[in-house]
Formats: C-alpha cells, sequence, structure tokens
C-alpha cells in the first residue's frame, strides 16, 4: 500500500488516495496447472527473476518429492524457458514441475501436475541383424528402430512361435529411448526374434515382423599374437602370457587340446 503528498514552501498538501498492488509469488507459467494431453517434450515456461540469474527445472513422478528416485528429468539455464528433450518423458503419464533460482536468495516456484498425451503406437521392427543372416559374436546383440514409446521388449526363441514355456523364448524389457538389448550365454543355433514397444506401464504394441537368423558363438578374442618364433613361444590369451611346448597342442584360450 502507498499513499503520496505533495510539499511545497511553507504548506503541506493533504494525502493522496491510497493505492495498492499484489505481487506475484515467482511461478511456472507453463504448463497450466493440470494440463492434460502435454506434449512429452514440453517447454516449460516461468518468470523472469532478474538478469543473471540461474534457474533449476525439475521434474519429478511424486508430487510431493524431489529426490532423485522420482525425479525423471532436471536442467539448469539461465533463460526463462526449457525445452525437455526427446525419450525423457513417458506417454499418457502424470509429472510435476517446479522451477527454482538458484542464487542465495533462492525462489522456488509452486509445484505444477501436468499429463502427458496420447500417440499412435507403430509396431518396431528389427533393424540388427537382418533377416536371414549369419551372427558370429559373444553375444547377439539386438537393435529396432526408434518408434514412440516407453521402452521396448525384444524376444528372442528357438521355436517361431515364440512358446511362453519350456525356456526355449527369452525375453528382455528396456528403458525409454534404449532400443538394443544382447542375449548372452546362448547356444549356437537357428533363432527366432521381434520386438513390441511399451505404450504404458504393462502395456504393449503389436510384436513387429519376425526375423530368423544363425547364430554362432564365438569367444571375442580378435588379437591373438606369437611373441617370438623360438621354443618355447609365448601366446598372449584371455588367461595372461602362456608359454607354449613343442610337444603340445593349444586352444585360443591357452588350453591344452593334446
Amino acid at each position: 500500500y502507498w499513499r503520496v503528498m505533495a510539499h511545497v514552501p511553507n504548506a503541506e498538501s493533504d494525502w493522496s488516495g491510497v493505492r495498492s498492488c499484489t505481487t506475484r509469488p515467482f511461478s511456472v507459467i507453463s504448463p497450466k496447472a493440470n494440463a492434460t494431453d502435454v506434449s512429452v517434450t514440453p517447454t516449460i515456461e516461468w518468470d523472469n527473476a532478474g538478469a543473471g540469474e540461474t534457474y533449476l527445472v525439475e521434474i519429478s513422478t511424486n508430487a510431493n518429492s524431489f529426490k532423485e528416485s522420482y525425479l525423471a528429468y532436471s536442467a539448469t539455464t539461465m533463460a526463462t524457458s526449457h525445452t525437455v528433450p526427446v525419450n525423457t518423458l513417458w506417454y499418457q503419464r502424470e509429472y510435476f514441475v517446479r522451477v527454482s533460482t538458484v542464487s542465495d536468495d533462492a525462489s522456488v516456484s509452486a509445484v505444477v501436475p501436468f499429463k502427458t498425451g496420447k500417440t499412435d503406437f507403430v509396431s518396431p521392427q528389427i533393424t540388427s541383424p537382418q533377416d536371414g543372416a549369419t551372427l558370429e559374436s559373444p553375444t547377439i546383440h539386438l537393435t529396432c528402430d526408434q518408434v514412440p514409446g516407453n521402452g521396448y521388449k525384444f524376444e528372442i526363441s528357438t521355436k517361431q512361435t515364440f512358446p511362453t514355456r519350456g525356456g526355449v523364448t527369452k525375453r528382455k524389457i528396456t528403458d525409454i529411448a534404449v532400443n538394443y538389448c544382447d542375449f548372452e550365454d546362448m547356444a549356437d543355433g537357428v533363432y527366432y526374434a521381434h520386438v513390441a514397444a511399451r505404450t504404458s506401464q504393462a502395456v504393449y504394441t503389436a510384436f513387429g515382423a519376425t526375423i530368423q537368423f544363425t547364430y554362432t558363438k564365438t569367444t571375442g578374442i580378435t588379437d591373438v599374437k606369437v611373441m617370438d618364433n623360438r621354443l618355447p613361444r609365448k601366446l598372449l590369451t584371455p588367461r595372461g602370457m602362456m608359454i607354449l611346448r613343442e610337444d603340445k597342442q593349444y586352444d585360443l584360450q591357452g588350453k591344452v587340446m593334446k
């Protein structure tokens, strides 16, 4: 509240009428509280707290906590807006955003809830290995194309029907933006693989096309060196430096064959 009085020589005027204003607390401008159908790459906007100020943007999955275990995203910036990068937020999920100043006299906005929107989900496709390929590697590495979603479910099997019983089908679920996985300790043979995209916590698209490939497991040794030509010879193996006797035969692991 304030009022004004004029001063003139040897006199004073009456007080003016009382005026008032209400200052707004430091706040998030966008998205609006309880907004729905918000993009998974939203631009967060907030009040300008002054020249040279640095801001901390935090997005949580918990309205009452911004601890690391609940944080979906955080960033610092000197601008008064910030766009969340792709492959960070899930579709059809509720989030809570707040912005705070980093100065000594810190201001923290109220927490603003919002919900991300839906999308047209499509089935992802295996991009590596190719259908009909022969794969020689220590593990089976699968990659799929990036499609809208909240992670992927890869399945690999020795049966084209991908039976859920009998232990012939193995499954791996990845986090958001992780469009690849590795299957370890797989036997040599013919395999089938396909992948689905996660649309919500436990809901997936239909699986994409099934591919078939032949797998041969290798040791992963790519650099075996005979250190000299004299006997006994020296072989650099994963087990360390081995001394090779002339009356023995060895595999690439340095094990005696006979």
